[in-house]
């Protein structure tokens, strides 16, 4: 519903839906460069982290028609100091800023947490998240009403909603519902998980380490790739307000090894379902199935379901090509 558009400015100083190309008019960066960025959309949430000036010149706010609290062209969106943006992640309502020097700006609703800040408050503007200050950070993720990342030494934080456990902190965390502040993914064990890039999705995150996908949030409808044996197993945990609709409602709060995939390189989470691709060009999909959006034939879905990764076959004009990049929405998948 909102969209940023990353622009750079030569030798300047000053400062889902989802789109953020970045490039001068040669599509270089220089090392005096400063990357902007330029927002639009819907802002009701203060999702733009700017006021909306419509046409007439008058300011909308939050408290006025929703249906004036938007902009259909791009502004430019300014921060509380001089950065250079690296890259910029949309979730639902909520939007997160990686800076050259490895910082997180959040903005937008927080009821849920999601902005890291350590409360439930809405941001207006962009707003330092302090953990972060004394660590680098190398890549970010928001979804749907949580957020993550992954810092310089491959560390995992995960902050947000987490009531299937889609944060990956286990059990304890799950229990609490939300998190406000970014805590570091551990297997059940307490051994870190590192990893080299992260996916949040709606309701369910994914990792990718050292070419394996490890997955953990909401399973019912297969977005996870471990199979259906959690639910004989005990592996789930209910999310507490779900205690008469077991089988639909589990969720699995701590990461495990997504089997049937492996020498994988990219991997992204949609609403209900996540892709992903190996070294090879092979792609890999699973999860719901609504509107055909993994891909697959459906008499594989008939006969291995949908809880296991499945090979995408390629049109009969592709046979010789290979997949380099995937894209997961929240209905379709490109």
């Amino acid at each position: 519903q909102h969209h940023l558009l990353g622009l750079e400015m030569k030798k300047k100083r000053s400062a889902q839906q989802h789109s953020t190309p970045v490039a001068d008019k040669k599509g270089k960066i220089s090392q005096s460069s400063v990357v902007q960025a330029y927002v639009w959309g819907f802002n009701v949430d203060h999702q733009l982290g700017v006021d909306v000036v419509p046409q007439d010149g008058k300011v909308c706010n939050k408290e006025e028609e929703v249906d004036g609290v938007q902009s259909g062209v791009p502004l430019l969106l300014h921060f509380p100091e001089t950065v250079s943006i690296k890259n910029i992640s949309l979730g639902s309502r909520h939007s997160l800023c990686l800076t050259s020097e490895g910082k997180i700006y959040s903005w937008g609703w927080g009821a849920t947490g999601q902005l890291g800040q350590n409360d439930l408050s809405t941001r207006e503007t962009p707003t330092l998240v302090s953990y972060f200050e004394s660590k680098s950070v190398a890549s970010i993720s928001a979804g749907g009403c949580h957020s993550g990342c992954i810092t310089d030494a491959s560390e995992i934080y995960t902050w947000g909603l987490n009531t299937y456990g889609q944060l990956g902190l286990g059990k304890a965390a799950m229990d609490d519902g939300i998190v406000p502040y970014p805590q570091q993914v551990m297997f059940e064990n307490g051994q870190a998980l590192l990893g080299q890039k992260l996916s949040c999705g709606g309701l369910h995150s994914a990792v990718l380490s050292s070419g394996q996908v490890y997955c953990f949030g909401r399973a019912d409808s297969g977005q996870l790739g471990i199979g259906d044996a959690w639910l004989q197993q005990g592996k789930a945990f209910l999310d507490g307000a779900a205690t008469s609709n077991m089988e639909t409602e589990l969720g699995v709060p701590a990461p495990v090894l997504v089997t049937g995939v492996s020498n994988v390189k990219h991997v992204v989470t949609g609403a209900f379902h996540t892709a992903a691709i190996t070294q090879d060009g092979a792609l890999y999909t699973w999860g719901k199935e609504d509107y055909g959006m993994l891909g697959v034939p459906n008499q594989d879905l008939l006969k291995d379901g949908v809880w296991r990764p499945h090979h995408v076959p390629k049109p009969e004009a592709l046979k010789t090509s290979i997949f380099l990049s995937v894209a997961c929405g929240g209905w379709h998948t490109a």
